[in-house]
C-alpha cells in the first residue's frame, strides 16, 4: 500500500503545472530526501503529514474497536486507553459524528525505504503486541499472531521438531504480518508462499471477519 501511495503522488505532482518541466527523476529524488524548496507546499504538507494517532492493540477486540471509532460507530472511550490519552484522541482525530476516518497497519521492518508518502491522518494501528505463535506438533501447523517475530515462529517450530515451510527472502526478522501489510517478502521451499498458508483471519472495513484467504 505504502508503494501505491508513492506512485500516486508522482502522478499527482507531475500533473501540477509548476512541476511539468521538472524531470520525473529530478523530481522522485527531491521528494525522497524532501528537499522542501523544490516542491509546492502542497506536496510538502502530504510528505510531512503522518497518522493522527498510533494505536498498539494487544487483541483482536481492540482492532474491532480501533476501527469501529475510524468508523465512528463509537467514541474514542471504546478504545479503552487513559484519560489524558482519550483526551488526546480525540483532540486529535476530531472526532466528529458520521465522520469515518482512515486505518492504516504499521509493518515491524519495511526493507527498502521508508514510504515516501506516510499513511495520511487516521488512525495507525501497531500490531507488534500480537505476537502468540502456537505449534502443533501433531498436525504440523503452526498459527502466529501479525506481531510474532519470523525468529520466535523458526525457534519454536524446531523445538516442536518441525522445520517451517516458509521464510523470508532477505535474512531479517521481520514479523509475519509483514508477509501481509508490509514489503516483506516471504517464500516456500517447495512452492508459492501462499501453498504453505492454511488460513489468514483479519477484519474487514466494517470489523467483520472476512471468510478463509
Amino acid at each position: 500500500m505504502g508503494l501505491v501511495r508513492d506512485l500516486q503522488l508522482v502522478q499527482d505532482a507531475t500533473a501540477i503545472p509548476a512541476l511539468r518541466e521538472v524531470v520525473r527523476e529530478a523530481l522522485i529524488r527531491a521528494m525522497f530526501v524532501r528537499d522542501e524548496r523544490a516542491l509546492p507546499k502542497d506536496v510538502v504538507r502530504v510528505l510531512t503529514r503522518k497518522a493522527d494517532v498510533t494505536v498498539r492493540v494487544k487483541d483482536e477486540i481492540e482492532v474491532r474497536e480501533a476501527v469501529r471509532v475510524a468508523n465512528g460507530e463509537t467514541s474514542t472511550v471504546d478504545l479503552g486507553r487513559p484519560a489524558d490519552e482519550f483526551h488526546y484522541y480525540r483532540r486529535q482525530l476530531g472526532m466528529g459524528k458520521d465522520q469515518s476516518w482512515g486505518v492504516c497497519t504499521r509493518p515491524s521492518l519495511v526493507q527498502t525505504y521508508e514510504w515516501i508518502v506516510p499513511p495520511q491522518g487516521g488512525i495507525l494501528v501497531d500490531t507488534s503486541a500480537l505476537a502468540d505463535v502456537e505449534v502443533d506438533g501433531i498436525s504440523y501447523v503452526a498459527k502466529a499472531g501479525a506481531g510474532a517475530r519470523w525468529k520466535d515462529l523458526y525457534d519454536r517450530a524446531v523445538a516442536a521438531g518441525m522445520l517451517p515451510s516458509v521464510f523470508p527472502a532477505v535474512p531479517l526478522d521481520f514479523a509475519v504480518g509483514d508477509a501481509l501489510v508490509g514489503d516483506a517478502k516471504f517464500r516456500s521451499y517447495r512452492s508459492s508462499f501462499s501453498s504453505a498458508v492454511y488460513d489468514v483471519r483479519g477484519l474487514a472495513a466494517r470489523t467483520s471477519r472476512p471468510g478463509t484467504i
